[in-house]
């Protein structure tokens, strides 16, 4: 397939043509109209099943695949449906409004949406110069190979474990990544890769897939905006800029130096990082210090004492007393028990 035939849209098929004669409302279908029989045959002579409202991987995903690529149909009906595995909608080209539940999330060129299980969506991609396409991902895979690449002890891990897996049911991850051209060759690649029945396609896939969520994460984790339990606001959209922040100022940053930064008073931006993470400022960066002085110990020979002062304490018999309680070790003894354990794997 060339990428000319990718980015570039097409003209409109036989389904779409049909599609696009009907009256259509700009809100998720919950009942079919009128004509909803001619509607159903016209889905059902479509690749999938797009008539039904809970969908399963078995009906979508090859058998001996982990991951399927298809281009979203423009102009089909925006029916509310949920499905047992994680969608990944990506904007090569135009607009659509992808509903989450009743909200509306409006999408554009280079925005990239990842649905979580069980989340009810419909999309609405109603116009010609509209290209959509649509990752589909085992449940299981998607464990493997997009959480198994969130590093350990991260707070934006963390928060984007938290918006696909929450307890609360409308769960997305959404990136206003834009116009990239990296993105869209991983993207190709993926896609591409999917029409070609080739020795070792599924290892391929699953690659190609790690490479594109890692690109995405490595240059717009910071924008990610999320699904929340309560009202989307301005909390929500810079949730992940001020983790982020933490994360890279962890050995200096105070909390007022970081309420004046994202221009909320501390009290409030206590109560931002409470509902969001379940922890206080003050928990947050012993964490992070905590977390960053476990790996020094583990993989560095530097004494304790640099370390201490590297990660931002000044007290080191405040640090030994929170190491201890956090590892149930003195850093001597954690940096012993690995030098034992990396000693072990080389023999």
């Amino acid at each position: 397939m060339s990428k000319t035939h990718f980015v570039e849209p097409s003209a409109l098929s036989r389904q779409e043509l049909f599609f696009k004669a009907l009256p259509r409302t700009n809100a998720p279908y919950y009942l079919l109209p009128d004509d909803s029989l001619t509607i159903v045959k016209e889905l059902d002579q479509m690749d999938h099943a797009f008539s039904e409202k809970s969908l399963h991987e078995s009906s979508f995903i090859p058998a001996g695949y982990d991951i399927t690529v298809m281009k979203h149909p423009r102009y089909t009906p925006a029916i509310s449906h949920s499905h047992d595995f994680i969608e990944v909608v990506y904007v090569l080209h135009g607009c659509i409004t992808n509903f989450i539940g009743t909200v509306p999330l409006a999408l554009s060129h280079g925005n990239i949406c990842i649905i979580g299980k069980h989340t009810p969506h419909a999309l609405a991609a109603y116009s010609d110069d509209c290209i959509c396409y649509n990752l589909l991902i085992r449940s299981s895979t998607f464990e493997k190979v997009f959480l198994g690449i969130l590093p350990e002890n991260d707070l934006l891990s963390a928060f984007i474990m938290k918006s696909l897996y929450g307890s609360y049911t409308n769960s997305y991850l959404y990136f206003p990544a834009g116009p990239d051209q990296r993105i869209m060759d991983c993207f190709f690649n993926i896609y591409e890769e999917s029409l070609q029945n080739k020795p070792y396609s599924r290892h391929m896939l699953n690659t190609l897939v790690s490479t594109f969520f890692i690109t995405l994460l490595r240059h717009y984790s910071a924008l990610a905006i999320s699904s929340s339990p309560v009202k989307q606001n301005s909390a929500n959209q810079n949730i992940s800029a001020i983790l982020y922040y933490i994360q890279q100022h962890y050995d200096t940053i105070t909390m007022k130096k970081l309420a004046s930064l994202f221009h909320y008073s501390e009290r409030h931006l206590g109560r931002i990082l409470r509902e969001y993470t379940n922890c206080s400022f003050k928990d947050l960066i012993h964490q992070l210090r905590l977390s960053k002085a476990a790996e020094m110990l583990k993989n560095t020979e530097l004494p304790v004492t640099d370390i201490i002062t590297d990660i931002g304490y000044t007290d080191y018999g405040f640090f030994y007393r929170l190491f201890k309680s956090e590892y149930h070790l003195t850093p001597a003894e954690y940096r012993k028990k690995y030098a034992c354990k990396r000693g072990s794997s080389d023999t």
